[in-house]
């Protein structure tokens, strides 16, 4: 596999650089329909449908080079409505609702790195060019390298279903405006995909160290000795759940100047079940696979939650007789599902053996024995003596939920300029977290040997709901309507967001998703991953004083007419900080179970001043010592706190022109001229984060760059 990279073509840690050629084909239509039976009843239709085919280029030509999925995406996404209103006379009125969406997602098995490659030389693989699932390449993973070979997850097919319904009824009495209603919604969430039907091979210094002392991940490699090894083969599985919603408000207007906003929701989320019971859960106290549907348990395994009461409360008081200074403030609850249909999240009980059969396990560093050549073998599954990567629900534990807060004041500085300044909060409780609970602590032996739970499972993914959020935020907004052809809006927010994890699923550029130490959860309290200290936005819009109506009419002469008439500019200007990230050590020695990334000690600030990061050096790798530097104690997890550096902030300038053209009465013809990024300032990603690689603190990425779109847009 490594003969067949490419060769170097520059210099520095970044020795090879090639251009990506991609082509999309986007495909999209919005239709709708309104008929007005009477003045009481009328009916509404709409559907839509996007179709995106796709291909980019590997890096690597035949070893690809991405991580994930395929390089030949396909998306097809379609929805549809039907509203009907009826007025009960002037002070009542019913909304029902109906809707179904069909987003599927699927990538083919011909991408590079999955093709027939029966001289490989690697046991299990490429035994028939009929299974795409097991022709190609293994992953491999070398830290301080890019990645290559077969991508994870490839070939795919996601589809997914939501029907819906909902109705809304309002209706006036005195000084009060009541409000209630109900909604349905399920979802269907159908996945054939395996994550590493080829193998995945992380390799390590460690296993061409001496006892955790020396060493070097590309020696590993050549030498062909893992250090992790993954593999699973899956069937497919369609998720099932179901949400039911109902909720009641008032809106009592107690004198001219204070109005009180009432309300109560109630959420009930089902727990997933899977179309035909394809569900294992695991068991603390026997240690042992349960299946769904068997011996007493539920078709989901874990109990449903009946409580979920959201109150809602909120206020409205003008300070003055005039009525320009108002005070307004709320509070809030609101409830989370366990999870949802995330794309790329493998934290599912219907992925648990039978119905997913995996061999993961970290290998000895002592001894090694295993090569890439051997091939990862399947065992068959055993439920009983379960191995590999579990999955986990704890069948009974507290519902998350969201609180929020806020409390404002606005002042009408004259009749078309507002002024709001507003302190707004939240506080996320019982949020859902990742935890490995059979992470083996650091030590020199073979991890298994120190499981607290099982020495046959790796990785015993829990979702637990022991994580918790705080916001808090200054925003202060400036308005100026609509008038006279221009309207202003300028927005300015400085806030803080503090959690113990961002993310259930996925993990972000600036953290992972599990805790580095699955015994220290404190140790993970920081910087949410999407923090930004300060954001500024700015957005106007503005008609050119010139055509009918406007204050210089239009000339006797329709030539000056038509081309100086009827023109609008619109910008949005975008001004933030950058976001947080979290150092990590890409050959990590504490030679403990799986769990988040491994974080290195801190002995400095790592901060550099602004006037010394640039793109090549972001941050001061010297503040950090990766364990076992210079002969210390490499079995023990970095004191590094999570998410404890920033990247670089962003400025955006985005404009567009739109000239719009009488056809005849009635009929418009608009252009646009839109421009993104319009001075084509790069707004640099995060850097690389590993202290222990060359490429540490270098960035090799920015968001898109300039771009021009025309558009024309018939109005009738």
């Amino acid at each position: 596999m490594i003969s067949l990279l490419p060769l170097p073509n520059r210099s520095g840690p970044f020795n090879y650089q090639t251009g990506l050629p991609a082509q999309y084909t986007a495909d999209a239509f919005d239709s709708r329909i309104d008929y007005h039976f009477n003045e009481r009843n009328s009916i509404s239709v709409s559907f839509t449908f996007n179709q995106v085919d796709g291909h980019t280029a590997p890096p690597f030509g035949p070893v690809n080079g991405f991580l994930i999925t395929s390089d030949l995406p396909h998306d097809r996404a379609s929805r549809a409505t039907v509203n009907y209103t009826r007025s009960f006379g002037a002070r009542a009125v019913n909304e029902f609702q109906v809707g179904f969406s069909r987003d599927r997602w699927y990538g083919p098995p011909t991408s590079a790195g999955q093709q027939f490659e029966p001289d490989l030389g690697v046991a299990f693989l490429n035994t028939s060019p009929d299974d795409p699932r097991t022709t190609g390449f293994p992953l491999f993973i070398i830290p301080g390298f890019s990645l290559f070979g077969g991508p994870a997850g490839s070939p795919f097919n996601f589809t997914t279903n939501i029907p819906q319904l909902s109705d809304n009824f309002s209706w006036s009495r005195g000084r009060h405006l009541f409000k209630t209603g109900a909604a349905i919604k399920a979802r269907q969430f159908n996945v054939h995909q395996s994550i590493f039907s080829r193998g995945l091979l992380v390799f390590n210094a460690l296993m061409t160290s001496n006892l955790g002392a020396g060493g070097n991940s590309l020696a590993s490699a050549l030498l062909g000795y893992p250090l992790v090894g993954q593999r699973d083969l899956m069937t497919p599985w369609g998720q099932r759940d179901r949400e039911y919603g109902i909720y009641f408000q008032d809106d009592f207007k107690v004198s001219p100047r204070l109005t009180l906003n009432l309300g109560l929701r109630y959420d009930l989320f089902l727990p997933i079940t899977e179309a035909y019971d394809r569900l294992a859960n695991f068991d603390l106290t026997s240690k042992n696979l349960v299946l769904a549907g068997q011996n007493g348990l539920s078709r989901s395994t874990i109990e449903a939650n009946t409580r979920n009461f959201g109150p809602h409360v909120g206020f409205a008081y003008a300070i003055t007789n005039d009525q320009k200074t108002v005070l307004r403030g709320g509070y809030g609850i609101s409830y989370l599902p366990l999870m949802s249909a995330a794309l790329g999240s493998s934290q599912r009980l219907a992925m648990n053996p039978p119905f997913r059969n995996n061999f993961s396990t970290v290998f000895s560093f002592i001894s090694p024995t295993v090569r890439v050549s051997d091939g990862l073998s399947i065992p068959a599954p055993d439920l009983k003596n379960p191995s590999g990567d579990i999955n986990y629900i704890p069948p009974e534990q507290p519902f998350p939920y969201m609180q929020h807060w806020s409390f404002n004041i606005q002042r009408s500085l004259t009749a078309n300029l507002l002024l709001d300044a507003a302190y707004a909060g939240s506080r996320g409780v019982h949020i859902t977290g990742v935890v490995n609970l059979n992470q083996a602590p650091p030590g020199p032996n073979a991890p298994s040997t120190r499981a607290p739970i099982s020495p046959l499972i790796n990785n015993l993914t829990s979702l637990l709901n022991r994580e918790s959020s705080f916001y808090h935020s200054l925003q202060v907004k400036l308005e100026r309507r609509f008038a006279a052809g221009f309207y202003l809006l300028g927005a300015y927010t400085h806030s803080r967001s503090i959690d113990d994890g961002s993310y259930t699923a996925q993990a972000s550029d600036a953290s992972s998703v599990a805790p580095q130490d699955s015994r220290n959860w404190r140790a993970e309290r920081g910087l949410s991953d999407f923090d930004v200290s300060h954001r500024l936005a700015v957005s106007y819009i503005y008609e050119l004083p010139v055509g009918k109506g406007k204050r210089f009419p239009r000339s006797g002469n329709p030539w000056v007419s038509a081309v100086l008439g009827d023109w609008q500019i619109n910008g949005i200007t975008s001004l933030q900080s950058g976001a947080p990230f979290t150092p990590i050590v890409a050959n990590p020695r504490t030679n403990a179970g799986p769990g988040g990334s491994v974080r290195p000690d801190r002995i400095g600030s790592g901060i550099l001043p602004e006037g010394q990061q640039s793109i090549q050096k972001w941050f001061d790798k010297s503040a950090f010592v990766p364990q076992g530097t210079a002969g210390a104690d490499p079995y023990h997890f970095g004191n590094s706190g999570r998410n404890i550096l920033r990247g670089p902030g962003l400025i955006s300038f985005d404009f567009s022109l739109f000239k719009n053209i009488p056809v005849k009465e009635g009929v418009r013809l608009q252009f646009r001229t839109e421009f993104f990024n319009l001075f084509n300032k790069p707004n640099f990603n995060l850097p690389d984060r590993s202290v222990d690689t060359a490429q540490g603190g270098v960035i090799t990425s920015a968001r898109d760059p300039r771009q021009i779109q025309f558009a024309l847009k018939l109005v009738f």
